[in-house]
């Protein structure tokens, strides 16, 4: 089986990486499409997988209106691969975001029949949400596709809630809810919690000091268990002196006046932060928009309950108080009272997490991709 990867967000993360990795592993043959932005041109060269799988690339050159000519964009990438030849070999299509790689996708799909799968990123769900007027080409996209992949329960209900009555059924049936992997290095580092020390509970955050991630509520609800008497110490890793950014500027002066506090400028030393999530009890992330969250998984991985906003991240993948709990972002109070479930219940949930943790694990998510490619080839 060969699959033809369209990503248009190749070089924004390190997960495509990982998962192109972990796919070959298990015996698929695979072929790369990025469209590529000025910012992007670097680093074609020190791509670690172009030795292994063979890459193209779509200059693409955005301008301040480049949102305008959203189809501009995706007949230039389709005119680069509609070339003699050029899905030569190649039995399935697998577009890695609903609109800037499926509208491509769908395009191939009618020229040359190769089926496709689609995967539905928090990007596409805000898409969705916010410019109605691409709703008609999501849901054309979602139609002709063999399957569509989703990495939240909560996302596949938000995507769901687009369709009209009458394709909901169908499109729904489409669907698998797959995670993304998570760094090999966190799995291959496993470690149980010791007992919870209640003299001090210790919480975490790691992640950017945007509004998105609502840092400042995470804050506040902290501070509620510091009034009800717990000795609390939440340590924020995230952000540098110099952001611009009002928000995280906000964080900064809201944290300064607060002893039990402790910021940590961003860092990708995974040393580094292996040691914070040891050092930590619970994890929280309560954000307006997740698309899954990896950060949840490594704090698993160190046998850390979390807790994630309703909807987002990782919720709907266990029962509330498995492995922690899912909360109303905009509710401290909800959020202070379901951390204090958890340290009334600390060693029980937390005994949960590691084994959890693995159900992350990138080799066995190939597998399950490999299975779902070949069920799409007869569609």
């Amino acid at each position: 089986m060969r699959v033809f990867h369209l990503i248009n967000g190749y070089f924004d993360t390190s997960l495509y990486r990982h998962f192109l990795r972990s796919l070959g592993d298990s015996g698929i043959q695979q072929r790369v499409h990025v469209p590529v932005r000025p910012k992007h041109e670097p680093l074609i060269n020190r791509n670690p997988l172009s030795e292994t799988i063979p890459f193209s690339y779509t200059r693409i050159h955005p301008t301040p209106f480049s949102r305008l000519f959203f189809h501009q964009k995706v007949r230039r990438v389709y005119r680069d691969l509609d070339q003699p030849g050029s899905l030569s070999g190649e039995t399935l299509i697998h577009a890695h975001s609903l609109l800037s790689d499926g509208a491509v996708a769908l395009k191939l799909n009618r020229k040359h029949g190769t089926p496709y799968v689609v995967a539905i990123r928090l990007t596409d769900i805000l898409f969705l949400q916010y410019l109605v007027f691409f709703r008609s080409l999501g849901r054309k996209i979602l139609q002709h596709a063999a399957a569509v992949v989703i990495v939240s329960p909560g996302h596949l209900k938000k995507l769901l809630s687009f369709m009209k009555p009458g394709e909901r059924e169908v499109i729904q049936q489409k669907c698998r809810i797959l995670p993304n992997g998570v760094d090999p290095y966190w799995l291959s580092r496993i470690q149980a919690h010791p007992p919870l020390n209640h003299e001090k509970i210790r919480l975490l955050y790691v992640g950017d000091m945007s509004i998105r991630k609502n840092v400042l509520t995470t804050i506040r609800a902290a501070g509620i268990l510091v009034t009800k008497g717990y000795s609390v110490q939440l340590t924020l890793v995230g952000g540098r002196k110099t952001d611009p950014g009002w928000y995280g500027r906000r964080v900064r002066k809201v944290s300064g006046k607060l002893p039990w506090i402790n910021l940590v400028d961003r860092t990708t030393d995974q040393d580094k932060l292996l040691n914070i999530y040891r050092e930590s009890d619970i994890f929280l992330m309560p954000s307006w928009g997740e698309t899954f969250g990896l950060t949840y998984v490594e704090a698993l991985s160190q046998g850390l309950p979390v807790i994630c906003s309703r909807g987002q991240g990782i919720d709907g993948y266990y029962p509330d108080g498995k492995v922690g709990y899912a909360v109303k972002p905009s509710a401290p109070e909800d959020i202070a009272d379901k951390m204090i479930r958890i340290i009334n219940d600390y060693n029980r949930i937390s005994s949960f997490c590691n084994q959890h943790a693995l159900d992350f694990d990138w080799s066995g998510i190939a597998r399950t991709y490999a299975g779902l490619y070949e069920s799409c080839l007869n569609f």
